[in-house]
């Protein structure tokens, strides 16, 4: 009898040991759920398949979407760009399995993981999506019947990366009882039986909205806030008490400064992050008292819930504007007005490009708009500054003169000077003036970057023989200039760009769509701000290229592009702008390029490069430009500054017409202007029929060798023919 009772309470034990723990348990509990074992709710009833006919009728009837919400739900898909996105010919041996949309696998039946958890499920269809906000397995896919979660993809399925992108990508799925999952796949997804709609609420978070999924977006109310009371440790708990209630966290599971954060805000305004989905009972985690992050809550918020976020890559003339252009267009046709989309790019040239495209595509589509309307066209820049809004007056020559017999007086004479800049091409009211100095340089390179300044001298003067003295310095100007600065009430550009980072402004932008280029070229600075406006709007459209990043130098880096967080990702494998042969020139001297590869098209010219090489740089530019066709266009780039000058001079000695750096320079009046003449680091966006590479003295070729993305950049902005100047031998 002892011996039974025994064997009970052993059973018992058992039991409760798989039915209470924590999460990360449950978690991985769910995981190694048998094939067989599905279930309709949490009493572990198996399903009666005789219920089916009653159930599926459940949410069957068809809704109608706007044409607003249809702008969301096709971002990024329509004809024109799948057959630009996706190359339907084999992909590039270079191509990293992320990037690659591989020909269909064949069908996969598998079981379903944590269906009695997640409260059971019908005989159906269901549809996949990412849960990368997911605290234990990063690539987990969730399971969606009927709008609920029913639970997930087992993880031994999803860890490979290309069968799980092409479940997420070109997958659908019907789930039988007691047989699994059956997940089909198309290549054709226009044609494609659509999965079932979902609706996301509170249940679901904007940031796991992948490309299948069907979002109803309509502006939110703001969103609900609680004052934190008071912050409570018990053991391994994080516990916050609210004026709605209490909630609490792992610590061993949260962000790593959660409990600093938490205390900081004892007596604010608080909301909370919550996971998705839900627990026991059928209940948000937010019922059950669980919470993952917090911040300090607006009093208003102009935000839109179920925001979609996608990745743009693309090379060189791979089209990545005419997406962007498209993407307005079909933003326009949905009723979004012209003041509620936002279009930034890190150069003025990418933007009047932009502002020319969208003029095209109002004539084109007759909309009753001008190009005058698109206010929010900007760079990247002018928007921190418009956000940042910072009182008193901004630093610019005629202040920094007042400043010079301040740093005369202690020593500092050879850090400042200024140059003279047309930010648009022939446009004399661009002009504007600029401070040259390394000093301030580095006190920018240092704000932009978040990297103490001390640490930024210590690297830059590392090499210097007498670099205390130096740094000495350096320390001497930026104590000196912050508080001229302050005695004077100045500000300058970083000071606009951190007044944006912390201003409520930014919650008040009225944008519904975000796009932005070159946002490899964005610094740490730039992408704060980005990031606020991107969590103020409906959806957000960010467009790259990390190879072509050569604005580290000054504070960017392309890690931040690529590694933000998006729901989803296109790869855009075709240039319309290269010939063969510069395609082939790109690979031989950029064997190690990121993963985001792409190939010129099928009927893309053969194209020229030359070479004029004799001993020295000058009779080698004498020599080019006895051969120049004024009827053709070119594009003379030079990695220096004083080269480019040196070209200029040579071609008005010649009497020929060229834009020298914007400028507008007319030797004969008569005749056209088809010759830009700049250097290479303000030349990213920009193409010709004809490029040329002038090396007229050894800092060019220091330079060429010294940023592989600068030489890539330049080598890709040919049409036809790319002429090498001078004595580089590639």
């Amino acid at each position: 009898m002892s011996q039974k009772k025994g064997k009970k309470k052993r059973s018992q034990k058992r039991h409760s040991s798989t039915v209470m723990g924590t999460f990360k348990d449950a978690y991985k509990a769910l995981q190694m759920e048998s094939p067989g074992t599905v279930y309709e709710n949490q009493q572990l009833v198996p399903i009666d398949p005789n219920q089916k006919e009653q159930i599926q009728k459940i949410d069957s009837e068809p809704k109608q979407t706007s044409d607003f919400e249809n702008f969301f739900n096709d971002l990024l898909d329509t004809d024109q760009a799948a057959s630009t996105l996706h190359d339907s010919e084999n992909p590039s041996p270079n191509h990293g399995p992320e990037t690659q949309n591989p020909n269909p696998p064949s069908s996969i039946k598998t079981s379903l993981a944590g269906a009695n958890y997640y409260g059971g499920f019908v005989k159906g269809n269901v549809s996949f999506l990412a849960e990368p906000e997911n605290l234990y397995d990063r690539n987990a896919v969730k399971v969606i019947q009927n709008k609920k979660m029913i639970g997930h993809l087992p993880r031994t399925l999803v860890e490979n990366s290309k069968t799980r992108r092409a479940i997420i990508d070109i997958g659908y799925g019907e789930i039988t009882p007691f047989e699994g999952i059956l997940i089909t796949f198309t290549s054709d997804r226009g044609k494609a039986t659509p999965p079932p709609k979902i609706e996301l609420g509170e249940a679901i978070e904007p940031s796991t909205i992948n490309e299948q999924t069907e979002v109803s977006i309509q502006p939110s109310k703001p969103e609900d806030t609680m004052e934190l009371l008071d912050v409570i440790i018990n053991g391994n708990y994080l516990i916050i008490k609210t004026d709605q209630g209490d909630f609490k966290n792992r610590i061993d599971y949260a962000p790593p400064d959660i409990i600093e954060k938490c205390k900081k805000h004892i007596g604010c305004n608080i909301e909370l992050s919550v996971r998705p989905g839900t627990g026991a009972g059928g209940k948000t985690w937010k019922e059950l008292g669980w919470f993952v992050n917090l911040s300090k809550a607006s009093a208003v918020k102009n935000t839109y819930k179920n925001r979609k976020t996608v990745r743009v890559l693309g090379g060189p003339g791979c089209g990545k504007t005419y997406q962007m252009m498209k993407i307005v267009r079909r933003a326009l046709l949905a009723g979004i007005k012209p003041e509620e989309i936002c279009f930034m790019s890190f150069t003025n040239v990418a933007v009047d490009e932009a502002i020319r495209r969208v003029r095209e595509e109002i004539q084109s589509n007759e909309f009753d708009y001008q190009s005058e309307d698109f206010i929010n066209f900007s760079t990247v820049h002018k928007l921190a500054d418009k956000l940042g809004r910072l009182q008193g007056e901004r630093m610019d020559r005629s202040k920094f003169k007042k400043f010079e017999p301040i740093l005369i007086n202690h020593g500092i004479f050879a850090d400042f000077g200024y140059e003279t800049v047309h930010t648009k091409l022939g446009a004399p009211e661009s002009i504007t003036e600029r401070i040259k100095s390394d000093h301030m340089q580095l006190i920018s390179y240092s704000r932009a970057t978040g990297t103490n300044y001390s640490e930024v001298l210590k690297s830059y003067y590392e090499s210097y023989e007498d670099k205390e003295k130096y740094i000495k310095e350096a320390l001497l100007f930026k104590e000196l200039y912050e508080k001229f600065k302050q005695d004077n009430k100045l500000t300058d550009f970083d000071d606009s760009i951190e007044s944006a980072i912390n201003s409520d402004r930014i919650n008040f932008t009225g944008f519904k769509v975000i796009i932005i280029d070159e946002a490899q070229d964005l610094s740490l600075h730039l992408w704060k701000v980005v990031t606020k406006v991107i969590n103020n709007s409906a959806a957000a459209v960010i467009c790259g290229d990390p190879d072509q990043a050569i604005m580290d130098v000054f504070g960017a880096s392309s890690k931040y592009f690529e590694d933000y967080p998006v729901t989803s990702e296109h790869v855009i494998k075709r240039s319309r702008r290269l010939p063969k042969s510069h395609f082939n020139n790109l690979n031989a001297h950029h064997q190690t390029r990121t993963n985001h590869t792409f190939r010129p098209l099928l009927d893309a010219i053969e194209g020229l490069i030359l070479h004029i090489r004799p001993k020295t740089g000058h009779s080698a530019l004498a020599q080019f430009i006895d051969t120049i066709d004024p009827v053709k266009e070119y594009l003379i780039m030079s990695p220096t500054k004083i080269s480019v000058d040196t070209v200029s001079k040579a071609l008005y000695k010649e009497g020929i017409n060229h834009f020298h750096s914007n400028v507008r320079v007319v030797s004969n009046a008569k005749a056209q202007i088809n010759i830009r003449v700049q250097t290479i680091w303000t030349s990213k966006g920009a193409e010709s029929d004809n490029v040329v590479l002038a090396f007229l003295r050894p800092g060019d070729r220091i330079q060429y060798r010294k940023y592989p993305k600068l030489r890539y950049v330049a080598e890709s902005r040919s049409k036809e023919s790319m002429t090498f100047l001078g004595p580089y031998d590639g």
